[in-house]
């Protein structure tokens, strides 16, 4: 069964519409362009890598305890927590990253102290890795959200807790490694609301730490492909994207396959070599807004500077595994075997490389994928590894490693002659 993309494009559809079933890479282009529309950038991504190692850390969020009483027009709201990172280290500070959230919980009246508050129980875990150093300017900053339903049990509405004449985040200042549990009272202008959390280091989260980017926050909710998560309401292992339980805290790891891809061609339509021309001209990519226009150049200009046999000697494939979060494993590189015009096709052109691209690391998820990108390497065109050298992506596509997986991560790997179709970041392919 296709899951429905994280961004909800089928929502707006009438329930008499068919729909049509996902094939894998478009659920992988959906699930990572989702995650990555979570993300608020930082103004200097540098500033990030204090250091040279990363620390795996859980964050938990125990309880709200003397929280008022805040009430619907039917009923009491429900409470969760969100939380993002905050860098204190720039000019004015600034949020970064995803900002993640606790499930919705209801107030406890058995813990009720009357006028001074009400008990909540978060019970929520969050989990990151990060290699700002924690006795710094790095704060994790918790928004109490109120939660209103209907009748039926659906959210309707959210709302922040603001509590009179205050800011309405609580600052977790340097919670780790000096402060113990519980913390200190968190206030908020003579407010008595204090929140017990409890930061510590998560050894477990190094099993599958190569599977997030750094500073991304994650709770239990959040699907990590290449980690087994349960269905929310039977319990059992899928590979479904909504109403499920990532096991995060005692992780269980999807089972890795190797894939080779071999006897692979690339078809480039009308207007490729255009392309080069620009970047080897100084254009960059034709999208871009200082490229020129096409039929710009005159003289000798016009002309692509460099005979095919060259141009296949600048020209890289680059084949990594990537799970709509980040990169995983080892990234294989191949060189154009053959490049030539494409027979009963005008302007189109063909690549065929000779050798394997051997991937040795991929997790048995739906969510996974192999991105296949086309370079352009401008320096040093012999180096194992041209990613040191100037490169340009001229394209990109994305193939469906697998034809069938469980619940549980065993995959059948896509045996036979496959086609990929290329992406978006040229207009050309």
């Amino acid at each position: 069964m296709a899951s429905r993309s994280p961004l909800g494009p089928l929502a707006a559809r009438s329930p008499a519409t068919p729909v049509r079933r996902q094939q894998p890479a478009e659920q992988w282009l959906c699930f990572a362009l989702a995650q990555q529309s979570r993300v608020a950038p930082h103004p200097d991504p540098e500033a990030l890598n204090g250091s040279s190692i990363c620390m795996p850390l859980r964050l938990r969020l125990a309880c709200l305890e003397s929280l008022p009483l805040f009430q619907g027009e039917h009923s009491n709201f429900e409470v969760r927590a969100g939380l993002t990172l905050f860098d204190g280290s720039t000019a004015g500070g600034c949020f970064f990253g995803n900002t993640v959230f606790s499930a919705p919980v209801a107030y406890d009246m058995r813990k009720s102290k009357g006028k001074r508050g009400f008990h909540v129980d978060l019970d929520a875990d969050i989990f990151f890795h990060t290699r700002v150093p924690l006795a710094g300017d790095l704060s994790a900053v918790v928004e109490v959200v109120l939660v209103q339903r209907t009748d039926d049990g659906i959210i309707e509405a959210e709302y922040s807790a603001v509590y009179v004449g205050s800011p309405r985040y609580l600052l977790l200042k340097q919670a780790f490694p000096e402060q113990a549990y519980p913390p200190q009272q968190l206030t908020a202008d003579g407010a008595e609301c204090r929140l017990y959390f409890m930061l510590e280091t998560f050894p477990g989260m190094r099993a599958w730490l190569p599977l997030v980017p750094e500073n991304f926050l994650l709770s239990y909710a959040d699907v990590v492909p290449g980690v087994q998560r349960l269905d929310a309401e039977s319990g059992l292992p899928t590979q479904r994207f909504l109403g499920t339980t990532s096991l995060l805290l005692e992780a269980r790891l999807a089972s890795v396959h190797a894939v080779v891809m071999c006897d692979l061609q690339l078809q480039l339509p009308d207007g490729f070599l255009e392309v080069v021309r620009k970047v080897l001209l100084g254009g960059g990519s034709p999208n871009s807004p200082g490229a020129s226009k096409p039929g710009g150049y005159g003289g000798s200009a016009a002309r692509l500077p460099l005979p095919l046999r060259e141009l296949q000697n600048c020209l890289r494939l680059r084949a990594a595994v990537h799970n709509g979060r980040t990169f995983v494993g080892p990234t294989v590189w191949g060189k154009p075997g053959t490049l030539e015009v494409a027979d009963g096709q005008r302007g189109a052109h063909r690549i065929t490389l000779t050798e394997q691209l051997p991937l040795a690391w991929v997790p048995g998820d739906v969510c996974v994928a192999v991105v296949l990108e086309l370079l352009l390497v401008q320096g040093d065109a012999d180096a194992e590894n041209p990613s040191s050298s100037s490169a340009t992506v001229l394209s990109w596509g994305v193939a469906a490693p697998f034809s069938r997986v469980s619940g549980d991560g065993a995959a059948l790997v896509a045996e036979g002659p496959k086609q990929a179709r290329g992406g978006h970041c040229l207009s050309l392919f």
